[in-house]
C-alpha cells in the first residue's frame, strides 16, 4: 500500500517536517502552502507553491486559500496521485490549511484514494475570528473524505508555557507523532475499502496519547 501525507499551511507543513526526520519507504510527503518562505523552510519529498498569493501567506482570509487552491487544482492532483492512502493534515481557522484541505482533498478523491483528514481546530486565545473559520471548514471538508479526525490545539498543548508559537511548536509535534503513528499502524495495509476499519485504525492511533478527540 502506498501512503502519501500532504501538510497544508504552516501546520501542516510543521507535521511534514517532523514525519520526514523519521523517514519509512511507505509514507511519502508532501508539503502544499501559499508563503514561500514557511515552505522553503519544510523538507518534505515533493512541495508545491500555490503562487496565486505571489510567494505570501494567505493573510489568514480562507478565501484567498481557496482562489490559490482552484487556480492549481491541476498541480493539486498531481501532488495526491500515486497513493492508496492520502492522508491530510492541516490547521483550520487561517487561510490557507482552511480551504487548500478540502481542495486537495476532492484531488485525491479524483486519483481514487482513500482519504483521511487529521485537522486542528485554533486555540481559544486566536479569537473568535478563527473559530468561526475553523468550523465553516470543517463543515465543507465532511463530505469530501473518508474519515475525519479533529484535534484541538487547546488539548494538545492545554497550558502554554512561555510565548504563543511555543504552544504552536508543542502541538505541532505532538499532532506530528500522532500521525506518524497513525502511519504505522499496520491494520491500514489490510484496511482499504473498509472505512469502518481505517476509522478504527485512526482511533487506536490517536488514542495512545489520551486527548480527547472527534472521529
Amino acid at each position: 500500500m502506498k501512503t502519501k501525507v500532504i501538510g497544508i499551511g504552516r501546520a501542516g507543513g510543521n507535521v511534514v517536517n517532523h514525519i520526514t526526520r523519521t523517514p519509512s519507504r511507505e509514507v511519502r510527503t508532501v508539503a502544499v502552502d501559499t508563503d514561500a518562505d514557511a515552505l522553503s523552510r519544510i523538507k518534505a519529498d515533493t512541495k508545491l507553491r500555490l503562487t496565486h498569493t505571489h510567494g505570501l501567506s494567505a493573510g489568514g482570509d480562507p478565501e484567498v486559500g481557496r482562489e490559490a487552491a482552484l487556480a492549481q487544482q491541476a498541480d493539486l492532483e498531481e501532488v495526491t496521485a500515486g497513493a492508496d492512502l492520502v492522508i491530510i493534515v492541516a490547521g483550520l481557522g487561517g487561510g490557507t490549511g482552511s480551504t487548500v484541505a478540502r481542495e486537495a482533498a476532492q484531488a485525491a478523491k479524483a486519483n481514487g484514494a482513500v482519504v483521511v483528514a487529521i485537522v486542528i481546530m485554533p486555540f481559544g486565545f486566536e479569537g473568535p475570528r478563527h473559530a468561526e473559520n475553523a468550523e465553516a471548514s470543517l463543515n465543507a471538508l465532511r463530505s469530501e473524505v473518508d474519515v475525519l479526525a479533529v484535534v484541538s490545539n487547546d488539548h494538545l498543548a492545554p497550558s502554554p508555557q512561555g510565548s504563543v508559537q511555543q504552544a504552536m511548536k508543542i502541538a505541532n509535534q505532538m499532532l506530528a507523532e500522532m500521525v506518524v503513528l497513525a502511519t504505522q499502524n499496520h491494520v491500514l495495509a489490510h484496511t482499504l475499502g473498509d472505512v469502518v476499519a481505517i476509522k478504527a485504525a485512526i482511533r487506536d492511533a490517536l488514542s495512545k496519547f489520551n486527548l480527547p478527540f472527534d472521529l
